[in-house]
């Protein structure tokens, strides 16, 4: 199974269970929501746009967060750096 088949039926297993995920990106300067999505490789899509058309220095100010949509418990997925570094890889 592929790495992409398997985040599928991930997806699917997750929306069976009633256990869905959001992730945001956010602005750290500012504090502001730029994006929600339902899939990290969206998030990470618009910021990889975001690096192309702005640069380094405005995407190093931006965070992916992950919401679980139940409890509604976030964690920081990757900032900075970190972030840049993962949407420079290929999927």
């Amino acid at each position: 199974m592929s790495r992409r088949s398997g985040m599928r039926v991930l997806e699917l297993k997750k929306k069976e269970i009633g256990l869905t995920m959001t992730y945001e990106v956010w602005e750290m300067r500012t504090g502001n929501l730029v994006a929600s999505f339902g899939r990290e490789q969206d998030a990470l899509a618009l910021v990889r746009d975001a690096l192309t058309a702005h640069g380094d220095a405005y995407a190093r100010s931006l965070a992916l967060v992950r919401e679980d949509d139940e409890g509604g418990h976030t964690t920081t997925v990757a900032a900075a750096d970190q972030l840049l570094e993962r949407v420079r890889v290929p999927a």
